[in-house]
Order: structure tokens, then sequence, then C-alpha cells
């Protein structure tokens, strides 16, 4: 069991070079499923970041994250998928908690995965303190009656059965059996040494060379195209994250004050004044 805040930052190292890719940004939760379907990975300042699917993460250590290979990591463009995801991934640490019968409970504020299977399982919720029992519970997922990225239903009675820490309740999932992945997701296992060498090659089947970079079929993408591809991803990744230093437009303007959220509204103007990227470097968790 990992919680999210302790992943992120940690160094991601390619399994078969040992070389490293750059460090994990976050990840990219499907609130409404619970799933992870990809990691979100800072690379060098001049590359937008990468994204590798879970199935190809191999291990979530406590000093780095091991992918199968510099392959794995695909840019927002090849997994279209992600987009509708990474919003709500972005407050997925700050949704709102009501009871079925419509009491506002309080605020989910961390939240933790198991990295066998990519599923998030383990919640913070921080009770409101004007309700009389203000404290900080954790409950798993199992109790949630609806999820959105936004907001999570759960029964009445849910701080009857909640955990007063996080290891107690991560000793009672662990002891459970794990969620299995759906087959087209789940991570292949590694291959054996007995299979490898059982594999019956093909001589006369030929080999199709991948098309060079710049050929018709896999044509380099111009500098603007790049750098539009570039803001995209940035854009869509400091949506909904904590302004953490002040950053001025060109006529000294502040564009949010630290601890602002920022909205689209706030994206698209540091755009125009060209600061996204220093907002984006500014950003808090």
């Amino acid at each position: 069991m990992k919680i999210i805040n302790h992943t992120l930052g940690l160094p991601v190292i390619c399994l078969d070079t040992g070389d490293q890719i750059g460090s994990v940004l976050r990840l990219v939760v499907d609130q409404v499923t619970g799933r992870i379907p990809a990691v979100a990975v800072a690379r060098q300042w001049y590359q937008a970041p990468g994204f590798v699917p879970m199935r190809n993460c191999r291990a979530f250590g406590q000093s780095v994250v091991l992918v199968e290979s510099g392959q794995a990591v695909h840019s927002l463009d090849e997994l279209p998928e992600l987009q509708l995801h990474l919003l709500s991934a972005n407050e997925a640490r700050q949704r709102t908690c009501i009871t079925e019968t419509g009491r506002l409970l309080g605020t989910i504020t961390d939240e933790a995965f198991d990295e066998r299977t990519g599923v998030m399982n383990a919640y913070r919720l921080d009770v409101h303190a004007d309700l009389g029992t203000g404290r900080t519970a954790y409950v798993p997922r199992s109790v949630f009656l609806t999820a959105s990225a936004s907001v999570v239903i759960v029964p009445d009675s849910v701080l009857d059965s909640a955990y007063n820490t996080l290891e107690e309740l991560v000793t009672v999932l662990e002891e459970s059996p794990a969620e299995e992945l759906p087959e087209e997701t789940a991570a292949p296992e590694p291959a054996r040494v007995e299979d490898v060498a059982a594999t019956t090659v093909v001589e006369d089947e030929p080999v199709v060379a991948p098309e060079p970079a710049g050929s018709e079929e896999n044509p380099v993408p111009t500098d603007a195209e790049a750098a539009a591809a570039q803001e995209r991803v940035m854009r869509a990744l400091v949506i909904g994250q904590k302004v953490g230093t002040v950053v001025y437009d060109e006529q000294g303007v502040a564009l949010a004050q630290p601890g602002d959220t920022i909205t689209e509204e706030i994206a698209d103007a540091a755009i125009r004044a060209g600061k996204l990227y220093d907002l984006y470097c500014g950003t808090s968790a």
C-alpha cells in the first residue's frame, strides 16, 4: 500500500537499463472507478511531461519507482483517454464528503493505493470540527456510495467503522484478497528464463524496422507543434493545483496569489502573458 503524497517526486528508473527518465509528477486517477491508469513523469525542463501506463510500472519503492523501459513513457497525444482524468486527478485529494442524508461531513485530503493492482482503496477524511466530532479518520473505498471527481457520498454511520490511523486500515486491507484488474489492463508477468529458451524462432519471418524519424510515416513535429503540445499538457496539469509563488504578467500584475487554486481562467491568462511555465514551476501540492 502506498500513499499518493509519498510517491510524488520519486525518481523513475528504467528496469532494463537503470537510467533515470524523470520523477513522479503525480498519479492520474479515475475518480469514478478508483483506478490509476497512468503515472505522470516530469522530465527535462524543455520536455513536456510523459505518462507511463500503470501496467508498465513494475514497483513503487520507498525511494524509487521502477518502470519496464524508456519505451513505456508516452506523450499525452498518444494516450488521449488520460485527458478525461487529468483535471479530476489534480483535485483528487480535496473532494467534499457528504452523507447519504445530505450532511456535510468533511474533506478527502489524501489517498492510498494498492501498487499490486493500481486501485485506490484507502482515504483520509478530515471531519469538520463544527460537527462536534472534528478529527481525522481513515476509511476504505468500499464504504463509498457514490464517488465523482469533486464529491464523495458515504453512509451516515461511516465514522462508526472508520479507523483512527492509516496503518490500522492498511493492515486490514492487506489481509484482504487483492482486487483483480480487468484483463486488458493487467500488468504482464515477467518472462521466465525457461519460457524464453523454449520460444520457437521463426527465421523466415521478415523483420520490419520502424520508420525513421522524419519519414512520411513518422514525421518530426515542428517546433511550433512541439511547443503547442507541451503547452496543452502543462495547462492540464496546473489546473486545480495550488499557487506556490506569485507570478506576475509583463505589466507587473499578479496572475494569482500563493494558496489560490489555479482555474482555467488563471491558466489561460498565464498563457497569454507567456508565464505558463513559471506558473507550472511554482505550484505546490
